[in-house]
């Protein structure tokens, strides 16, 4: 039988340091037992000792605060004071203070900027007046400008849209016309003054408001509605309520178609017919002028100049009046011939402007005009001779 050997494994060893570090390990515990054997010294603190702060004299006072201003930057370059603490009071160091010959360097560097801008201060204001002197000639020449077109547009309209008639009025109607159109017709026709006569002479010369035709083809001549309504009830016989004379237009003298007495009458016995091309130019005319009135008028300053005491213009004469007298007060003496025709020509086209007079009458009269013809020709074919005479005198003759 065999024997078996068993090998039993031997317990591991530490490893094993070289000799050179063992030696090492022996001097650092030597060391630091002579350390601790050694007596623990309290340490001390030192205190930093500080020299009191240099007086400063009147140079450096006045070149610290001179240092604190901002020079241009191709003289002088920006710096930050080095300064130190004393207290609560800083003040600054020995190499930051300036010298006088840099104080006055700095201070002929600030005469000239400030002349300069003096200069350029000067230029903006001259420029600026220069300015403003082409804005108002700019402004003279529109409202010139305006001014013109609105005398041509008036001209136009007097021209081709005025209403030539002349209609014989009622006294009981007169309160009921403008002061100045009374003026007019007392000094055209002086005998026919209401305290004299019954009647008296109106002469329209406006322009046209709701223009209408006469029927005849061999007429064709278009006036105011109203007006060709007073022409046309002034033949009416206010007895009996009918035409006893043949009715003619007041231009050419051509008949009119003849007037059925009695009702009911046929639509195209109606002697008059709306004239709807004369009527938009008027309008769009009259609207035109009102817009150029105004343009004129929002100058730099008013063509009209009103006195203080002058509060309605009743016509071009007392504005006459008041003008030259106002020139008489600062002794310009009395106005040219030419002065007097612009001050007529702009008095009558601030009437024209929105709110003015004329512009106001004429709206007043194209507005009633519009319904007195509207309500005749509705009623035309049934009107009878009471209707006649009541129309008649509503108009007033």
């Amino acid at each position: 039988m065999a024997r078996t050997t068993r090998t039993t494994a031997a317990p591991p060893s530490a490893p094993r340091t070289r000799r050179s570090t063992r030696l090492n390990n022996q001097e650092l515990k030597n060391h630091a037992i002579v350390e601790i054997q050694r007596p623990i010294k309290t340490p001390t603190t030192k205190r930093r000792t500080r020299r009191p702060p240099a007086p400063l004299d009147a140079s450096s006072s006045s070149s610290t605060l001179c240092s604190s201003e901002t020079l241009d930057s191709s003289n002088t370059k920006p710096f930050i004071l080095a300064t130190h603490t004393n207290h609560g009071r800083s003040y600054p160091r020995r190499s930051t203070r300036i010298t006088p010959t840099e104080l006055l360097r700095r201070e002929s560097a600030l005469e000239i900027r400030e002349v300069e801008c003096h200069r350029r201060q000067v230029e903006l204001d001259a420029r600026a007046t220069s300015l403003a002197q082409r804005e108002d000639e700019a402004r003279a020449l529109v409202q010139g400008v305006a001014i013109r077109e609105s005398k041509a547009t008036l001209a136009q309209l007097e021209e081709h849209f005025t209403c030539a008639l002349c209609v014989p009025l009622s006294v009981h109607s007169i309160p009921n016309i403008c002061s100045l159109a009374f003026c007019v017709l007392i000094l055209l026709s002086p005998a026919c003054h209401p305290c004299a006569s019954h009647s008296i002479l109106h002469r329209c010369y406006d322009i046209m408001a709701q223009p209408y035709s006469l029927n005849p083809g061999q007429c064709g001549h278009t006036f105011c509605a109203l007006c060709i309504l007073r022409h046309f009830f002034s033949r009416l016989h206010k007895a009996c309520g009918g035409w006893h004379e043949s009715v003619d237009c007041p231009m050419c003298r051509s008949l009119l178609v003849i007037t059925p007495e009695r009702p009911p009458r046929l639509d195209i016995t109606f002697p008059f017919v709306p004239n709807r091309t004369a009527a938009a130019l008027c309008e769009s005319m009259v609207e035109k002028l009102s817009q150029q009135c105004a343009a004129a008028s929002n100058g730099s300053s008013l063509i009209v100049k009103r006195e203080e005491s002058v509060v309605n213009w009743s016509g071009s004469e007392s504005l006459l009046c008041d003008v030259e007298r106002a020139a008489r007060r600062k002794g310009k003496g009395k106005l040219d011939d030419e002065d007097e025709m612009d001050i007529e020509l702009d008095a009558e086209l601030v009437g024209w402007r929105e709110g003015g007079n004329s512009r106001t009458e004429w709206l007043k009269k194209d507005r009633e005009g519009k319904k007195e013809m509207l309500n005749l020709f509705t009623q035309w074919t049934t009107m009878g001779s009471q209707e006649f005479i009541l129309l008649k005198q509503r108009l007033g003759v």
